[in-house]
């Protein structure tokens, strides 16, 4: 495995959809991904820069996020 340092900037973290958000939590939770079409699995120190102006609390409420 190859070390990656990571930071992404979601400007409507609110508008991801599920799919989306189940990879991203994974990257979170484990700190490795896999490219689109690779076959290696990189680790990654990964910071999140995120920002919404949706009512998060109601999202998850809903099961929209």
């Amino acid at each position: 495995m190859s070390w990656r340092i990571v930071v992404p900037l979601f400007d409507e973290i609110g508008d991801l959809n599920s799919h989306v958000q189940i990879k991203l939590l994974r990257v979170l939770e484990t700190g490795c991904f896999e490219r689109v079409g690779g076959e290696e699995t990189l680790e990654s120190n990964v910071r999140i820069i995120a920002a919404t102006n949706k009512d998060l609390e109601e999202e998850i409420r809903e099961g929209r996020f």
